[in-house]
């Protein structure tokens, strides 16, 4: 089964827009659980996927990395908007199944431009 941890609904653009999803009140802007019970959750599935997601996740980056550490996943894969994507430490990006899910040439320019007229930033 494949997971969806979303690490943060916080967004990097000026746009209001990055991964999809929209900030409830009273629902945490970041991960707010322990990791622990995370991991004991999937671990009794051989079969786990973990798919990373935000707002842009790697704000959030050193949770994936204690994420990644800590939770048994047969794979892991990331959605983001490309923009902070150097940042990320290559020994962690090469365990990324697929290591990013973004847009072809400049992701900050093609993402502005693809969602023109979105609200502010979170």
């Amino acid at each position: 089964m494949q997971y969806h941890v979303v690490l943060t609904e916080r967004c990097n653009l000026s746009r209001g827009y990055c991964g999809g999803t929209r900030h409830v009140e009273g629902i945490p802007l970041e991960v707010s659980y322990d990791v622990g019970d995370l991991a004991n959750f999937i671990s009794h599935d051989p079969e786990a996927v973990i798919g990373f997601y935000g707002g842009e996740p790697l704000p959030a980056v050193d949770k994936m990395y204690e994420i990644m550490d800590r939770v048994p996943a047969k794979a892991s894969t990331l959605q983001t908007n490309g923009t902070r994507l150097d940042e990320v430490d290559p020994g962690y990006l090469n365990r990324l199944d697929a290591p990013h899910d973004t847009r072809a040439g400049d992701p900050r320019r093609a993402h502005e431009e693809a969602h023109e007229g979105g609200g502010a930033s979170a």
